[in-house]
């Protein structure tokens, strides 16, 4: 019951803020934290939202988009495919100009502190997902970032996908990373085996014909 009261509250907060959103703010990040920027009566008086989608409830229908979250699994879909890129925001720099044409998620990741009583003693070690639905191009950021030493540090992680319910197929494992291009899929439904690493998610599922990307935070593994 209060979870209901709750989805209800947020879907009718959600509902008002629409109303005076900047549109050109709108986005989600790879982390899953949804910002955007409400209109005020002056440039000066706009406040900046920031929704973990992760941890809050939340069913708005804003800027062409849908945002859905129950805390646990969250979605998002846009009214393009080129609008499901700017919504993510990632962007690579390709012959002089900036590009929208790629999605990239940390699946897989651990954070905190070698020493708890020194901040300055944080880190952070994660490994991508990197998928261009258009040229059908599967990797790791490492195309842009060395990101080595965390694919050996998180080498007991395991991540397979499947296309379009077919068979499934690794895509990481033992720290290796399988780059075969997914061409002409319609769905791709990736799945993860964190071994325990608290960062990241066990589920992702990209549907490319509505444009809607769907994260589960915790989700069986496949066993074949």
């Amino acid at each position: 019951m209060r979870k209901m009261i709750l989805l209800a509250l947020a879907s009718l907060a959600s509902a008002g803020a629409a109303q005076s959103i900047d549109c050109s703010t709108f986005e989600v990040n790879s982390h899953a934290l949804l910002r955007y920027k409400q209109v005020g009566p002056s440039p000066s008086t706009g406040k900046e939202v920031v929704v973990n989608l992760t941890t809050t409830p939340i069913n708005l229908s804003a800027c062409g988009y849908k945002i859905f979250s129950d805390g646990k699994m969250f979605k998002y879909t846009a009214p393009s495919q080129e609008a499901l890129f700017k919504l993510v925001n990632f962007s690579s720099f390709q012959n002089g100009k900036t590009v929208r044409s790629e999605l990239n998620f940390a699946f897989v990741g651990k954070s905190g502190f070698t020493d708890p009583y020194d901040l300055s003693s944080s880190y952070i070690e994660t490994v991508w997902f990197n998928y261009n639905p258009v040229t059908g191009e599967v990797g790791t950021m490492d195309r842009f970032q060395t990101n080595y030493t965390s694919m050996k540090l998180l080498k007991d992680a395991t991540a397979v996908y499947k296309v379009d319910g077919g068979p499934t197929k690794f895509f990481y494992y033992k720290g290796v990373i399988n780059r075969d291009p997914i061409i002409g899929a319609k769905i791709v439904d990736f799945y993860v085996d964190r071994k325990g690493y608290e960062d990241g998610f066990d589920r992702l599922r990209i549907d490319n014909s509505t444009h809607t990307i769907t994260i589960w935070q915790k989700h069986a593994f496949p066993t074949k």
